[in-house]
């Protein structure tokens, strides 16, 4: 197989969209912003149509509902920001070669080699293409850097290596 080479460079919007992506791809994500909006609308529902049973407004349920939607966005918001910031890494120009033994990402500052069989995880979105070191970390590569041919080569890679996860 011919090597696959990709370059890319993340800015900040996609920076920001990954980490929401990954926020709410977990289910207890999705459950926790479900159920804040539920106590958040529930009580203030019941507090309007049935004012007589509370004798005040009902500030516990309600700050609760509102943590539990608008906090995670709004962490993820401003830690994306600081980390963009504050790591020129996230923000060059990074060039991918991918064969069937090895991964090479360099960037302006640095370059790795990784072997597929230690790969955990390869995912593929509408939006991102992720390949996944280990499972808190991944390299992103946005879906507007990479072709169809060049996922599917990556799929094909990705088949031969039974040990790591995948999400098409």
């Amino acid at each position: 197989m011919d090597k696959i080479k990709i370059t890319t460079k993340l800015t900040f919007e996609d920076f920001r969209k990954v980490n929401f992506y990954l926020l709410y791809r977990k289910g207890v994500s999705k459950f926790s912003l479900g159920m804040g909006t539920f106590l958040l609308l529930g009580t203030l529902t019941f507090y309007i149509l049935e004012p007589d049973f509370y004798t005040q407004f009902p500030v516990i349920p309600v700050a609760l509902g509102l943590a539990m939607t608008i906090l995670p966005p709004y962490s993820i918001l401003r830690t994306s920001k600081k980390n963009y910031n504050s790591n020129s890494r996230i923000s060059e120009t990074i060039s991918y070669r991918f064969d069937n033994d090895v991964i090479e990402i360099s960037g302006e500052s640095f370059h790795s080699k990784l072997t597929w069989d230690k790969i955990y995880e390869l995912t593929v979105t509408k939006s991102w293409v992720l390949i996944w070191p280990n499972g808190q970390v991944a390299n992103v590569i946005p879906r507007r850097d990479i072709d169809s041919t060049q996922i599917q080569g990556l799929k094909n890679i990705v088949e031969t290596y039974p040990s790591i996860k995948r999400r098409y």
